[in-house]
């Protein structure tokens, strides 16, 4: 895969600039400038590798933007000519329907974005700042500030993030989205997309390496090298820095973009997940993450989404990852939400809370409670015991009789030489996650009435 698209970049012939485009092996070499009254610059291929946006000088001679076909024909200027305002190093989004790039000139100093066509020219952010790289989820634009420094631009707001204070140019988006590759002081680093962890990659004490751009799938960098005084070629090594190779030998060689052939989406879910709610709680908000692949980056929507409040019990979520290189990519799992709250039981009472006379017959009782959990399945039952002895001479048999969970029978005798007896009826529930409690509630036959 590392060998796989072509690498476009400029370079100087016939004493103008040309765009060419080569095989990641040095193959293939091809001038794709058709138009030599024209000056080409800072080339970038489209998401689906078809055409390639670039500055050229206009009419009136200040760089505009122009898109052409991937073999240089269809050449189109898709911004005006203007006055002392150029536009310069321009980068598709990755849907490939808007460009940035920065303008250049007058009071227009800053990134701006247009959509593919030229129109709807948007001011994102002033300054003096160049070589925006947009991320491959389309949520961010990381450039380089002119006096130095990397930075992010939310794509829709406009907020600005720090990922390197000072220094740092050719910032440029690893094809997942996690590292940056950008060079300083004439050598290739890699960072993480927040800024930390910076490395570097080759530290070329005889010239000055620039303008770094990935395979697609991150293993191998292209970039200029220019040695002992000489004007740039186009050379690859792998993501370490390790084997080095020059693949072009023309004159002031500068500004590969490697293009990254559309790959259809994939995607994986996580494993099934088991959460418990807070106490008190009948649901909980989940949050998880869904691996995506694929280019252009694809849309990922799941359903549930990922923070969502998810109920007790077992709940299906589906994903789907979305591109324009191939049919979507599906995959679920299942989140269970329990909780290990006991049930609540309320409202109890008894009637006849007392029995009498104590004629030995069975009486019948009803034993009223409510009981509730959130599972909403509650399972309840009741059991008797008693402070006297259940038998005795001349007893009937039994004492008492559980008819279902709200009723029992109970017998109307105390024995003559006691205080009374008690029944405890002990009402036990327990819900369908295994949670239990138990409350008793008493009725008695007394000595005398």
């Amino acid at each position: 895969a590392s060998n796989s698209g072509r690498i476009v970049f400029q370079a100087a012939k016939e004493g103008r600039s040309q765009i060419f485009t080569i095989n990641p092996d040095g193959s293939d070499l091809t001038d794709i400038s058709t138009d030599p009254t024209h000056n080409d610059w800072y080339p970038n291929w489209s998401p689906d590798g078809t055409k390639i946006v670039f500055s050229s000088n206009g009419d009136l001679d200040f760089r505009q933007l122009f898109v052409m076909n991937a073999d240089g024909s269809g050449r189109t200027q898709i911004t005006p000519d203007a006055p002392d305002v150029e536009d310069l190093e321009p980068c598709w989004s990755p849907d490939g329907t808007k460009i940035v790039f920065v303008a250049a000139g007058g009071a227009s100093h800053g990134l701006w974005v247009v959509n593919a066509d030229g129109s709807g020219r948007t001011l994102l952010l002033s300054g003096l700042y160049n070589w925006p790289d947009w991320s491959p989820d389309g949520t961010k634009i990381v450039f380089a500030a002119h006096g130095g420094g990397i930075y992010a631009v939310n794509s829709d707001d406009g907020a600005v993030t720090t990922l390197k204070g000072d220094g740092g140019y050719y910032p440029q988006w690893s094809p997942d989205g996690t590292k940056i590759a950008y060079a300083d002081g004439g050598d290739i680093w890699v960072m993480d997309a927040s800024g930390a962890n910076q490395t570097r990659l080759v530290d070329e004490v005889d010239g000055s390496d620039s303008a770094p751009t990935w395979s697609r799938d991150g293993m191998r960098i292209a970039f200029s090298r220019g040695i002992d005084g000489t004007f740039g070629k186009i050379w690859t090594m792998n993501v370490d820095g390790s084997d080095q190779t020059q693949i072009s030998f023309g004159v002031g060689e500068s500004w590969p973009d490697w293009s990254w052939p559309p790959a259809a989406p994939g995607i994986t879910c996580p494993s099934d997940m088991t959460v418990y709610a807070e106490d008190g709680e009948c649901a909980a908000v989940v949050a998880f993450d869904v691996a995506a692949t694929g280019f252009p980056f694809p849309t990922v929507a799941c359903t549930p989404e990922p923070g969502s409040v998810f109920p007790l019990g077992t709940t299906a979520v589906t994903c789907t990852a979305s591109n324009s290189a191939g049919a979507d990519a599906v995959c679920s799992f299942f989140v269970t939400v329990t909780e290990d709250d006991a049930p609540t039981i309320s409202d109890v009472s008894v009637s006849p809370s007392v029995i009498w006379p104590p004629d030995r017959r069975m009486v019948d009782v009803e034993v009223a409670y409510t009981a509730e959990d959130c599972s909403g399945e509650v399972a309840c039952s009741l059991s008797v015991t008693s402070n006297e002895l259940i038998s005795g001479p001349g007893d009937p048999s039994p004492d008492w009789e559980v008819v279902d969970a709200h009723h029992v029978r109970l017998r109307a005798e105390r024995a003559r030489n006691g205080t009374g007896r008690l029944y405890t009826i002990t009402i036990a529930c327990r819900d369908a996650d295994g949670n239990s409690l138990t409350q008793d509630v008493t009725v008695s036959v007394p000595r005398s009435q």
